[in-house]
């Protein structure tokens, strides 16, 4: 697989996964819709630079994507705001597994 695949599913996945946690609240939780949206919409643009072969600035946004969410939902579940359920648990996974495909990403042959 490509990284700009992978980092197109990324992106998705946690799109996704603001949209789910939006609407799985009762009233809705417009943080949440927020952030997955903002930080899927960065690894989506980040995915399409990789497409293009512009590898250092889809890897500087995608990073950016992966920096937040590991930032974010690993510091709210070390100071126990958040529990480790399976939706940040699976977040913290996938932004791992991005890194390291991030990090060993070549340029593609034309």
């Amino acid at each position: 697989m490509s990284p700009a695949l992978i980092t197109a599913l990324y992106g998705v996945f946690l799109a996704g996964s603001g949209i789910y946690r939006h609407i799985s609240n009762a009233g809705g939780n417009a943080k949440a819709l927020g952030f997955g949206l903002f930080v899927g919409v960065v690894a989506l643009i980040g995915a399409a630079l990789l497409a293009k072969n512009k590898l250092l600035a889809g890897k500087i946004l995608a990073f950016v994507s992966v920096l937040f969410v590991v930032g974010f939902f690993g510091t709210m579940t070390i100071k126990g705001s958040y529990a480790l359920d399976a939706r940040i648990g699976a977040s913290l996974l996938f932004s791992v597994i991005e890194a390291v495909v991030l990090l060993t990403a070549k340029p593609k042959s034309e």
